[in-house]
């Protein structure tokens, strides 16, 4: 046998080594298929390294179009069909009726329907070839990822470097004058990419690294995380897109609300702050002044940031359409028959809808997002510990996504919204969290059950708990005499969730008061946002927050085994006469079960211990012992400070002698060139005001006028500094406007 293969092997690759092409992409395969067996994390996370490596090659894409896309929508379907071969529990039949999920599909199947009546079925077709290709799949992945927090972790970290590894294609692009797109604010990492999706890109892996340093317990981790800020940072300003600016804000916004809770996350935003003041100190370096202008006009106040480019007249037109076909729409992808060749479709998700598929297709749509808001806003409330920290890391995902869609692209190119709502519907599964699911077949039992037999009568709620054993007290027996301080044996009640306490009532014919109590809890101390330890007192947790630095939180885990009868000191002293005595078990979910009562009779004591004086010295121990914590908590922070501002002092320094250095290589850099001749200026180059004056002045029908117009308004989005058509439409200026310029 191992013969046989050691012959027959190298015959079946000879092919490869006589075509080099089909080795590579032997290779290529063989690695997709490993890593989709491994986990559906890779293929999510890689997606974006075609658009790496064609940026790396020139930025020409040799492969045809589409393929890229089907290779990938491929690998992410195969790597989610190996997941459910591998376990059914991966993505069973209730999840697929969440509500999320099942507005998906019902979209999915609108589109199709109205796909017919559209009036462009080609780009129609291909939306919904892609919504099915990146949104449903997506979706799928993301509750596949959602469903263990090791896959989340992993997609963090991988998603993270991928967004490094761009950045740094484009660093170099910019470092040797090759950026693929050449107009200022607006490169991408190749001629095929859409530059609005390379700042949602870098939007993205600025919220992974400012999560990783807010949450993550590995140092090194955070340590790249806070690198990969700067080196980001460049590719978001150089895209020169303002959508993802504010998408980015936003995300943040809800990340810092909802991790700052936790106290070693509020002490790590200083990392954060560190990170962004090295953004600060490298832009500058690697991108032009005029990129950095045009991502941050929105705050400027200028005409170029408060503009819409056109948006809200195609807002406006999609408005319209709704209004007049308001019940099924115009049509899967109709839009592009109204808005011209370069207006497709009207930039917000809701009003694509709502003009396209009507009011089913908004309410679908916008089911979307309201459940997936609800689903996340759910776990959050209910998760705690390393679920809280991802549920907090989706939301602000979540809400990005939201905003870019409503500011640009279509359904398909904002799929991460479906990315986004899939994990959150993978993490409301693990919680335990996930809205109700629409189960039909349930549903349509329980009405032919009620069709046969009639009206059910209603059913006496059922306890909230299954109490097994009520428990009992032991010692002392009933119709004993017991006086002082007793102590008392109790086998408490069997409940189904951890104990809470066990209180003693006694009762001498009147009502039930408590007498004693005895305190069952669990405390967890939790280090950054994950527990490490579980103790019994509640004191020792606090003793023990004090040296480490953590927080003290009760707990349900009760990991050790309980004596199954606990022993409760009462203090009888003072009390006489017959009367009967019960123990009252509770558990954490507040559920109680009370033992039969036992008869005794109360003889008083002559003497007893000072309890109170005894309780307030344990009390003043307590408290002086928390004092002496607390001042070296203080004095360790202000060690820290001292530490911090020592540093930014040497970091404020080092950038002085940089600056001045720079200065000086400047003005040598100025006295060279005073001596080298000047060469004359280049013709002017045509601008998009003067092109709109040919335009206005030209004796054109309306229908070349409107031709002029729609490329006018093309050329808006792609202008460089001062209204300059960029040099790559000179073809396209010739084209359109060179008869009427030449009149002039």
């Amino acid at each position: 046998m191992l013969l046989a293969g050691a012959v027959v092997l190298p015959l079946a690759l000879a092919p490869l080594l006589l075509q080099p092409k089909l080795a590579i992409v032997f290779v290529v395969a063989v690695v997709m298929v490993s890593l989709a067996s491994r986990s559906v994390v890779y293929p999510v996370a890689l997606a974006g390294l075609p658009s790496v490596v064609i940026g790396l090659s020139g930025g020409a894409n040799p492969l045809p179009t589409g393929l890229v896309t089907m290779v990938i929508f491929g690998w992410i379907a195969a790597a989610i069909g190996l997941a459910a071969l591998r376990s059914e529990d991966e993505l069973p039949l209730h999840v697929l009726f969440a509500p999320v999920v099942l507005a998906t599909v019902l979209l999915a199947i609108w589109l199709v329907a109205r796909l017919g009546p559209s009036l462009d079925p080609s780009y129609g077709s291909r939306k919904l070839q892609l919504f099915v290709a990146q949104n449903l799949v997506l979706l799928v992945a993301g509750i596949v990822i959602a469903r263990k927090p090791g896959r989340v972790e992993l997609w963090v970290f991988v998603a993270l470097l991928m967004a490094v590894l761009s950045s740094l294609v484009l660093t170099h692009q910019l470092m040797t004058g090759q950026t693929t797109g050449g107009v200022e604010g607006r490169v991408s990492l190749t001629q095929a990419d859409n530059p609005i999706l390379l700042g949602r890109d870098a939007a993205r892996g600025l919220l992974l690294a400012v999560f990783v340093l807010l949450a993550s317990r590995v140092a090194w981790l955070r340590l790249v995380a806070l690198g990969a800020i700067p080196v980001i940072a460049v590719s978001f300003f150089a895209a020169g897109s303002r959508g993802p600016v504010i998408g980015l804000l936003v995300g943040l916004v809800v990340l810092l609300a909802l991790t700052v809770r936790d106290a070693a996350a509020r002490r790590r935003v200083v990392l954060v702050v560190l990170g962004a003041i090295a953004a600060v100190a490298l832009v500058p370096q690697l991108v032009p002044g005029g990129d950095i202008g045009r991502t941050l006009s929105i705050f400027s106040g200028t005409g170029e940031g408060v503009s819409s480019n056109g948006r809200s007249h195609l807002w406006s037109l999609a408005w319209s359409l709704f209004t007049s076909h308001p019940l099924t729409g115009i049509g899967t992808g109709s839009f592009a028959a109204f808005g011209g060749i370069f207006a497709s479709y009207p930039h917000n998700i809701l009003l694509e809808a709502a003009a396209e598929l009507g009011v089913v297709g908004l309410v679908l749509v916008g089911g979307v997002l309201v459940f997936s808001v609800a689903q996340v806003a759910r776990i959050f409330r209910v998760a705690d510990g390393v679920d809280r920290m991802h549920a907090a890391l989706i939301a602000a995902l979540l809400a990005s996504a939201i905003v870019n869609a409503l500011l640009s692209g279509d359904l398909t190119v904002n799929s991460t919204v479906w990315l986004s709502a899939g994990l959150v519907v993978g993490l409301g599964r693990r919680t335990g969290a996930l809205l109700p699911a629409f189960q039909p077949a349930s549903m349509m039992r329980a009405r032919k059950q009620r069709v046969r037999t009639g009206p059910r009568t209603p059913r006496a709620p059922e306890p909230a708990t299954r109490i097994e054993s009520p428990g009992r007290i032991v010692e002392p027996v009933a119709g004993a005499r017991v006086g002082g301080n007793v102590d008392v044996v109790v086998e408490p009640a069997r409940l189904r969730r951890p104990l809470d306490s066990i209180r003693l009532e006694w009762s001498n014919g009147d009502d039930w008061r408590e007498v004693a109590r005895s305190d069952e809890r669990t405390f967890e101390l939790v280090l950054d946002g994950e527990p490490f330890a579980v103790v019994r007192s509640q004191d020792a947790a606090r003793a023990l927050a004090d040296t480490t630095s953590a927080d003290v939180v009760a707990s349900r885990r009760h990991p050790w085994s309980s004596p199954r009868q606990r022993t409760i000191g009462w203090d009888a002293a003072g009390l006489a006469g017959e009367g009967e005595l019960r123990a009252v078990t509770r558990d954490v979910e507040g559920a109680e079960a009370a033992s039969p009562p036992v008869a005794l009779a109360l003889t008083p004591s002559a003497a007893r211990p000072d309890i109170t004086a005894l309780r307030e010295e344990a009390e003043l121990r307590v408290r002086e012992a928390a004092e002496a914590a607390e001042r070296e908590r203080v004095r360790r922070e202000q060690e820290q400070r001292e530490r911090a501002r020592r540093e930014q002092e040497r970091l404020e320094a080092e950038a002085a002698v940089r600056r001045e250095r720079e200065e000086q290589e400047r003005l040598e850099r100025e006295r060279a060139a005073a001596a080298v001749t000047v060469p004359p200026a280049p013709a002017a180059r045509p601008t998009l005001a003067g092109l709109q004056a040919v335009v206005a002045a030209a004796p054109v029908d309306d229908e070349r006028r409107f031709e002029l117009e729609a490329m006018l308004f093309y050329l808006q989005d792609f202008v460089e500094q001062g209204g300059v058509v960029p040099e790559r439409f000179d073809g396209l200026v010739d084209e359109y406007f060179g008869d009427l310029m030449g009149d002039r």
